[in-house]
């Protein structure tokens, strides 16, 4: 479950509203929504850092 649900619910839905896939709409929301701002790059693994990467261009349209 994230950490962050309102905000996953809100990714996944901007990300989707732009074409994104649902699939890999809803690993960048767990992602993002499990963020913890008290670590070294939020707390994302090099695979995290992956996802949020390919998903970012749907956000740039």
């Amino acid at each position: 479950m994230p950490r962050n649900q309102r905000l996953y619910t809100a990714t996944v839905q901007a990300l989707t509203d732009r074409g994104c896939p649902e699939d890999l709409a809803n690993q960048a929301a767990s992602v993002v929504a499990n963020d913890d701002s008290g670590k070294p790059n939020l707390g994302r693994t090099e695979a995290d850092q992956a996802v949020v990467k390919q998903a970012l261009p749907y956000l740039q349209k």
